[in-house]
């Protein structure tokens, strides 16, 4: 009777999962027929990839500053591909996804359900920007509001979310459609669940983000669409610097170590110079422990962490070590901790010997040679650090294979408190230190 009950249970299971599966995908045939076709232009990046750039992401570029972008609803991957030519790290996810050129370190598509794979927070990385043209409005609107939350999930405090809709003002697109009052859809060759200026705003004002632009227009000309001029969208707004973790559900358990940590601004401020100075002299260096972890993690310095870590292979060590006057004099004053370990004011620096496939260092700091060969700089709280962009070997051997969503507040070598165990994070707790 146990073995059938379960056998029963198991169809039952199998039964929701393709219902639910149906339900998100509801346009598979279409979207495969489309991709697979020879639409004029479907291959060249989107009008609003190219304001997206122009506005807001070629600032940093032009710094050498290069940001990890989600392209959600990713389609064919065209504009994937136009950000990752810029440098940038861009992951496409579209269930329907085609990607038509090789897949490399900082482009890749992932051919899965978009929702699960940020609510499950399956890359274990939070980004810059989450970009979405010509997406929600393929989706359900509860389902499109899911994805909008937790697409904020998954984006760093100050990081953008891009949008592009389709408008429900647009008359001609509604006079050539079929509505559905049961799903509120409006259907030509395929459903849409089309939105007001109102209905975007929102997504933002309930979750914790800016609006900094928002506009409603006839933005991109579309001649593979059945209204060639169609009224669009754009929505950008960007989230809030806050700090999260008080609201989290462990916050208690670890509340009384944050006014113990040192003051984050001096740590942001030291690096600032730092990097102007090893850039000068074209020194290179790796971020290593607490500060990866809280680059990929927290998007910033991790609230109960209180250091900037970062690490130099032999080279460029002796570099480092021959501008120690110019360090010093600049207020990053020298102070030693043994031949491989050393402080300049507030970053904290280690050497970094080859051992196998890792480059290892005092205090249990590394980083996996494959993943140094992808250094960039990047946005790390209010300054910037050079890291890869994927440092998942070195995160899962320093720290184990659940880095991304367990934390131990123990492991930094600055706090120790045994009472405090380790425990489950949430996306509340993947927020960082505040000036």
């Amino acid at each position: 009777m146990y073995m059938f009950k379960l056998k029963y249970i198991n169809i039952v299971i199998l039964y929701l999962y393709i219902v639910i599966y149906i339900m998100n995908n509801k346009n598979e045939n279409f979207w495969n027929k489309y991709y697979s076709g020879d639409n004029k232009f479907i291959d060249q990046n989107s009008s609003f990839a190219d304001f997206v750039y122009e506005n807001y992401i070629q600032e940093y570029n032009g710094k050498n500053v290069y940001l990890k972008i989600c392209d959600l609803g990713c389609g064919n991957c065209r504009d994937t591909v136009y950000f990752c030519n810029k440098k940038n790290l861009c992951y496409g996810i579209d269930i329907n996804g085609v990607i038509r050129q090789k897949q490399t370190d900082n482009c890749k598509l992932i051919k899965k359900d978009v929702n699960e794979v940020l609510k499950t927070f399956e890359l274990r990385n939070l980004f810059d920007i989450m970009y979405m043209r010509w997406f929600l409005h393929a989706l359900p609107y509860n389902i499109s509001n899911d994805i909008f939350v937790n697409a904020v999930r998954n984006l760093k405090p100050n990081g953008l979310i891009c949008i592009e809709v389709r408008s429900i003002n647009d008359t001609e697109l509604k006079q050539n459609s079929v509505y559905d009052k049961n799903d509120k859809s409006y259907k030509t060759n395929h459903k849409r669940w089309l939105f007001s200026v109102d209905m975007c705003k929102k997504f933002a004002i309930e979750n914790d983000c800016d609006i900094i632009y928002c506009e409603e227009d006839y933005f991109s000309y579309n001649i593979n669409t059945e209204t060639p001029n169609p009224l669009l969208i754009r929505l950008v707004c960007r989230k809030r610097v806050l700090p999260y973790y008080e609201r989290s559900e462990k916050y208690s358990t670890y509340k009384h170590i944050i006014p113990l940590m040192r003051s984050s601004i001096e740590h942001y401020s030291d690096m600032e110079v730092m990097n102007g100075i090893l850039e000068k002299h074209n020194i290179k260096y790796v971020a290593v422990a607490g500060t990866v972890l809280g680059l990929t993690r927290h998007g910033g310095i991790i609230p109960w962490d209180n250091d900037i870590d970062i690490g130099f292979i032999n080279q460029e060590w002796t570099k480092l070590m021959s501008i120690e006057n110019e360090l010093n004099k600049n207020g990053l004053n020298y102070t030693s901790n043994g031949p491989n370990h050393c402080h300049f004011g507030s970053i904290d620096c280690f050497k970094l010997i080859e051992k196998g496939n890792f480059y290892e260092g005092d205090a249990k700091t590394m980083c996996s040679k494959d993943e140094y060969k992808n250094v960039v700089k990047q946005p790390f709280g209010y300054s910037y650090v050079y890291s890869p962009f994927n440092s998942e070997k070195s995160l899962s051997k320093r720290y184990g294979e659940r880095y991304f969503d367990q934390a131990n507040v123990n492991d930094n070598y600055h706090f120790k408190d045994i009472t405090v165990k380790n425990f489950q994070l949430s996306y509340n707790d993947r927020s960082y230190q505040l000036k």
